[in-house]
């Protein structure tokens, strides 16, 4: 497939931090990490990737198109891993992602005692706790609902996953979902804007390269 200048220029930079980080790696002196620990997958053909977005109904946004063909379909690093597309499909198995993400702002809520209409099946869910009253039950169920996250493609973790939006306003930004640690959702930010899946990913390789360097030094 035939990219932009300005994604065959992103796609540059970010081979160019990849083979910065494999060259670090081969002259460390820490065992600490391995250049097995940032093994690529095979990357996707152009018909690879238009059959998985017939599949599902949607497509992917260029930039990451572009990466699944030119970069790989995932790695084990930097952090947990960019997934492949299968893991991301499977996670997302129960989202609506032919509906347009429901932000354009960073979104959190907080108890406040009050509850929502809510179906008794999701009441039920496994993260409700015995001793929240059903009032926190709702408010847990709806704040860890799926329908905040409409429009979601998760495409790496860390302490907690990046969502890369595939539908609405916000589709090609990354997003980072937090709520676990009551944080809400909120878009990936560089210097106060937000950011595309390349751009991203080579500030995530940039940190990751802080970081050998740094581990470097103290050997």
């Amino acid at each position: 497939m035939i990219f932009s200048s300005e994604i065959e220029r992103k796609l540059d930079s970010v081979e160019s931090a990849i083979a910065v980080l494999i060259k670090l790696l081969e002259s460390q002196t820490s065992e600490a990490y391995k250049i097995a620990d940032y093994k690529f997958w095979p990357c996707l053909s152009h018909d690879e990737i238009k059959s998985i977005e017939d599949q599902v109904g949607f497509s992917l946004p260029e930039e990451y198109v572009a990466f699944l063909e030119r970069i790989g379909n995932g790695s084990v690093n930097p952090y947990q891993g960019l997934y492949a597309v299968s893991h991301s499909l499977k996670i997302c198995k129960t989202r609506r992602l032919d509906i347009p993400f429901p932000h354009q702002s960073a979104w959190n809520t907080e108890y406040d005692g009050s509850s929502a209409v809510i179906s008794a099946e999701d009441l039920e869910k496994p993260h409700f706790e015995p001793r929240l009253s059903s009032s926190e039950k709702i408010w847990m169920a709806d704040y860890f609902s799926d329908d905040h996250l409409s429009g979601c493609f998760p495409v790496a973790r860390m302490d907690y996953e990046f969502q890369l939006i595939v539908s609405g306003e916000e589709r090609g930004h990354i997003w980072e979902d937090v709520r676990h640690v009551d944080e809400g959702l909120s878009p990936y930010l560089i210097h106060g804007e937000k950011v595309t899946f390349l751009t991203w990913y080579e500030s995530e390789l940039d940190a990751h390269l802080n970081l050998l360097r740094c581990t470097n030094d103290q050997h």
